[in-house]
């Protein structure tokens, strides 16, 4: 499929010569220049510039192009300009090993929807989660649709894939409140707060390790980037990005850890490594746990590994939010709340009745979790 040959176009807007041509189906703009200081016949020399090498570009149809090929040399091409770091590295690496992996030899033209069907079926059979293989779905039907777009086939084989409901979903363990209480009492003043602002502030473990001392006050904290496998971001949506209402149980930790943290300036990490420059990673939270008492008792990662790595490694929230619609407040939450370590915990029907009437604060005090935070 041969695009057409295009000039580009200038404008005039507000005393600036605006540029415009188009690129992959959109419309695109540049500014120029301001009138005053390039003429008319300049601003048109660069338009030329610009849609050159678009122009020189080769977008015939290739049903014959191999699936891998399409993938690095267009999908991610494409993608990459709006992914955030984070996604590509998720992303990138789920298509290459699975999709690439089992299908990268195969021809554009030539797959069809039973044969991703197929694909997706021997996942679900082979143990992956409903979760994975139904992202593994979505990327088959954005590689595809990217494909019908460039020309290369006529329609998309992916359009109608199901995810097998036969795909796993993993089973959540559920702490008692009073085993709660035992995990917070158990930690260090530290590892507390960080269990704390997780399971009653409803943050992500890559927001709580990216706190610094200037987001952080006895009342909220401040949510403006994450930690990410080591390298700072920003939050995960456009909503993460928010003030987190603390309860007044979270405050004597916080209280704590700042007269024991070995930097309170500003911009110093409320949750700092060994060398105090860069922030603590969860590598690093892990272990200490998993030795503390709490691990000892059988409430940390050495019971609940999975549910506590398979937390952080997907970055995942607590689950339920609260009635404001920001993230979970904690106990409230009852079973849709998860402990940044390791399982759920379980509150009684009358407990979840009254948090759709009483502020997290008042419920903290009913379930007794958080006014006292225990010995360091």
């Amino acid at each position: 499929m041969r695009k057409r040959f295009q000039k580009g176009s200038v404008k005039k807007v507000k005393g600036k010569w605006i540029g415009q041509w188009w690129e992959d189906g959109h419309r695109r703009n540049l500014v120029l220049g301001r009138v005053s200081e390039i003429t008319k016949a300049g601003a048109q020399s660069r338009v030329a510039e610009v849609v050159r090498p678009i122009n020189n570009r080769q977008r015939q149809s290739n049903p014959e192009m191999r699936l891998e090929d399409f993938g690095q040399d267009v999908f991610f091409v494409v993608h990459r300009r709006r992914w955030k770091r984070s996604t590509a590295m998720t992303v990138e690496h789920r298509i290459k090993f699975h999709i690439c992996g089992d299908l990268g030899d195969r021809k554009l033209g030539k797959i069809e929807r039973e044969e991703l069907q197929s694909f997706l079926d021997r996942k679900a059979a082979a143990g992956l989660s409903f979760s994975t293989v139904d992202h593994l779905r979505w990327d088959l039907h954005q590689i595809f649709s990217l494909a019908v777009h460039e020309g290369h086939i006529g329609k998309n084989p992916a359009g109608l894939l199901v995810t097998p409901k036969t795909a796993p979903t993993p089973s959540k363990s559920v702490m008692k409140m009073e085993q709660v209480q035992q995990c917070f009492s158990a930690l260090p003043v530290r590892d507390r707060l960080i269990v704390k602002l997780a399971t009653l502030g409803g943050m992500r473990p890559g927001e709580i390790l990216a706190l610094q001392w200037k987001h952080l006050t006895d009342a909220a904290a401040d949510v403006r980037q994450r930690l990410y496998r080591g390298y700072l971001d920003v939050p995960k949506t456009r909503h993460s990005r928010r003030k987190v209402a603390l309860p007044d149980g979270v405050a004597a930790d916080i209280k704590e850890w700042r007269g024991a943290s070995p930097s309170v300036d500003p911009d110093a990490w409320v949750f700092p490594s060994e060398n105090l420059r860069t922030p603590l990673t969860r590598d690093n939270v892990g272990p200490a746990v998993h030795f503390s008492e709490a691990g000892r008792n059988g409430l940390g990662l050495g019971q609940f590994s999975g549910d506590a790595t398979d937390a952080f490694d997907a970055d995942e929230p607590v689950k339920g939010r609260s009635e404001a619609g920001g993230r979970s407040t904690g106990a409230h939450a009852g079973r849709q709340s998860e402990c940044l370590y390791g399982p759920r915990f379980e509150s009684s029907p009358s407990s979840r009745q009254s948090a759709r009437n009483n502020p997290p604060e008042r419920l903290m005090e009913d379930f007794g979790v958080c006014q006292t935070p225990g010995p360091s």
